[in-house]
């Protein structure tokens, strides 16, 4: 233990001289290392072959200013086949005070441990996480494992699982943080459509090999439908980390019409890839002031990437453009033959012309062959039409993709300016250098982007009478080059605009805003906004309502209307009715696209609470249509029935139980089909 935390007293010498215990680090035998609790237990595992049981025990030592605890083992496995191994491993917690202003917590171990956490809980604790803090009034300085947030405005919202140091320090109204840190995993973002009646598991994995993909535990955020979920299976979904399963629990049923979007980080990249960057921000009479700069950078290494010389030597020379390399070699010996560009497994030679020894990978997005077994057992690749491709989940391609190192860096600054009490200009701008491959320099001209914002708000204004308001006029420009590091637009930003998300080029959006706010309470908001990507053109006009009163406890009204080429139009209706513990309530809501689909979906309950007691029952019917263009109208495609049933109690003993029951039956009138699915969820725990 004392090797620890010497290694640990020498950081602090350097960082804070003006410690007593600076001079101590310099000595193994230092009498603080040795003031400190020795570890609890020193245990020794053995094979059946030979057995040794060690306890060690020592007498309580006086209270030090730092608590040390954790665990050790050794292990020693003697066989007469395999001779004799040593072994052993320490994870050690510790927590207290250098100094009257210093403080030191952590975690310190030189285990490792191949076994990902549960992703069935709210909570996820890291099995492997090691660190040091150190902390000032001034400045805090932390080794090993930690979590980044860069946030600034609406432009900039980074978070990364990192191992690596960090520090920040505090002086005055100036706050200030710079990093170096290895990455954990890169950013993904995935987006897919529900299948009706299937609550998962669904794999998040477009194109790659998910087998080879491993997801950061507690690293991802699940969208449905724009709402933000939370993990847990008494909660809303469960994730499997290794093999990037996620499932859905029974409070949200999902159809064909359900909008999923997956962030994470995962393993599944080609390099090692690196994070550096710092923070500065200044806050003086309400005007503030934010620099963040970051870079995310690929190691292009022998050490760091999973390629050999000879690719790397290919990869120097591509520039930014596609890189394939051929699986196919020809041989006289080679199983393939070489016809009509297809490689044609005839092992017997009963083909003719040239022969190929052909080495296959799989390729997800652009396979053209499925794996077979031949009569003798042997393990081959065959040609997979196009119009065929559709029923298989692998797919191979004679050759391998060579991923590029990527460098990218971002430079925002952001600032603010009271013009008045409840008025303040704000100014976001930020510069975007994305190499798509650093190992060349070849089509380095187009690396750099922009982005912009200007906006003013005002809040809290009051116009007399019981009547305030709140408004918000901005302006926003992305270039075509502009590279963000995650998602820097809403989740559902492509749905409420109409859009695909396929949509390139300059990006421009001009909106302005306001929130009457009633002397009832009741908000009235409306909005107008422009946006062009491209050539693509659209504007919306949004509306809505909120209110609470003693009749009606809840209303919420919105309506959304997009023109563009054709029209897109959003409503939605709900309030809760009657005072007291019961409340019915009705639901409303609809989407339209001009001369494409529609769909309307009503349904309505009741709601019981009362002390610790809760239930909620509701039914209801939503219908979709299609247009066609030979009828010139809308035809119902499919039809659907639902109800819902919530039950929650927790007694004054300290039991507790919930209750969830989900039912659909859909008519599918295209497909001819009819999907009747039901689920269930029962949960009863105890605690005092």
């Amino acid at each position: 233990m004392g090797k620890y935390l010497k290694s640990f007293l020498v950081l602090c010498s350097v960082l804070f001289p003006k410690s007593p215990y600076a001079a101590q680090a310099d000595s193994a035998d230092a009498a603080f290392i040795a003031s400190l609790p020795d570890l609890d237990s020193l245990l020794a595992d053995q094979q059946q072959t030979e057995l040794l049981e060690l306890s060690v025990k020592h007498e309580p030592k006086e209270a030090s200013d730092i608590s040390a605890s954790g665990t050790a083992f050794r292990s020693m496995d003697m066989s007469p086949l395999a001779g004799s191994d040593l072994g052993g491993g320490l994870k050690l917690q510790l927590n207290g005070n250098l100094t009257e202003n210093i403080q030191v917590s952590g975690i310190l171990s030189d285990q490792s441990s191949p076994i990902q956490p549960r992703g069935d809980t709210r909570k996820i604790r890291d099995l492997d996480e090691v660190y040091v803090k150190v902390t000032h009034p001034n400045i805090s300085v932390t080794a090993g494992d930690y979590f980044l947030k860069m946030n600034s405005g609406k432009l900039l919202n980074i978070n990364k699982n990192l191992i690596g140091i960090k520090s920040s320090f505090k002086y005055n109204n100036v706050i200030g943080s710079a990093f170096f840190a290895g990455a954990k995993g890169n950013y993904r973002e995935f987006r897919m459509k529900g299948e009706e009646g299937n609550q998962g598991p669904y794999m998040l994995a477009s194109g790659g090999d998910f087998r080879n993909q491993t997801i950061v535990a507690g690293s991802e955020t699940v969208w449905l439908d724009g709402m933000q979920l939370t993990r847990g299976n008494q909660y809303d979904y469960t994730i499997d980390y290794s093999t990037g399963e996620l499932t859905f629990e029974p409070k949200h049923l999902l159809h064909s019409d359900s909008d999923i979007v997956v962030e994470f980080e995962s393993t599944d990249a080609k390099y090692r890839r690196n994070t550096a960057g710092s923070s500065l921000s200044l806050k003086k009479e309400g005007s503030f002031l934010e620099v963040n700069w970051i870079r995310d950078f690929d190691d292009p290494s022998l050490s760091g990437s999973a390629y050999a010389s000879s690719d790397l030597e290919l990869i120097k020379t591509a520039g930014d453009e596609h890189i394939s390399v051929t699986g196919a070699v020809e041989d006289s010996a080679g199983m393939y033959v070489f016809e009509d560009n297809i490689y044609v497994y005839d092992p017997d030679a009963m083909m003719a012309g040239k022969r190929f020894m052909v080495s296959f990978s799989l390729d997800r997005e652009s396979g053209a062959y499925k794996r077979d077994i031949s009569a003798d057992g042997t393990l081959y690749y065959s040609f997979v039409p196009k119009e065929s491709r559709s029923g298989y989940v692998d797919l191979y391609d004679p050759g391998k993709t060579l991923d590029k190192p990527e460098n990218i860096s971002l430079i925002h600054v952001r600032s603010g300016i009271p013009l008045s009490q409840n008025q303040m200009l704000q100014v976001h701008a930020g510069i975007s250098q994305f190499d798509q491959n650093r190992l060349s320099a070849i089509g380095d001209k187009d690396n750099t982007g922009s982005i912009f914002q200007l906006a003013l708000e005002g809040n809290g204004i009051n116009l007399g009478r019981g009547f305030g308001l709140d408004y918000a006029v901005s302006a926003f420009q992305k270039g075509s080059r502009y590279q963000p590091m995650e998602r820097d637009q809403h989740v559902s930003f492509e749905r409420n605009w109409n859009i695909t998300g396929a949509e390139s080029g300059k990006e421009i959006l001009s909106d302005i805003s306001g929130k009457l706010q009633l002397p009832s309470g009741g908000i009235l908001s409306s909005s107008y906004a422009h946006y062009s990507v491209g050539n693509l053109q659209r504007e919306r006009i949004q509306s809505g309502l909120e209110s609470s009163s003693r009749w009606l406890p809840e209303l919420k009204a919105s309506f959304s209307s997009v023109k563009g080429e054709r029209d897109f139009i959003q409503r939605s209706f709900f309030v809760k009715m009657l005072p007291g513990s019961i409340h019915p309530f009705v639901n409303l809501k609809s989407e339209t696209r001009t001369l494409e689909d529609k769909w309307g979906e009503f349904s309505g309950g009741l709601e019981f609470g009362k002390g610790n007691n809760s239930m909620k029952f509701s039914v209801g019917q939503r219908d979709d249509y299609v247009y066609s263009f030979e009828n010139a109208h809308m035809g119902q495609i499919s039809e659907a029935v639902f109800g819902s049933l919530d039950i929650s109690r927790r007694t004054e003993r300290g039991w507790s139980g919930e209750m969830q029951i989900r039912k659909r039956i859909t008519q599918n009138s295209i497909q001819e089909s009819k999907t009747d699915i039901s689920l269930a969820h029962i949960r009863s725990h105890f605690r005092r």
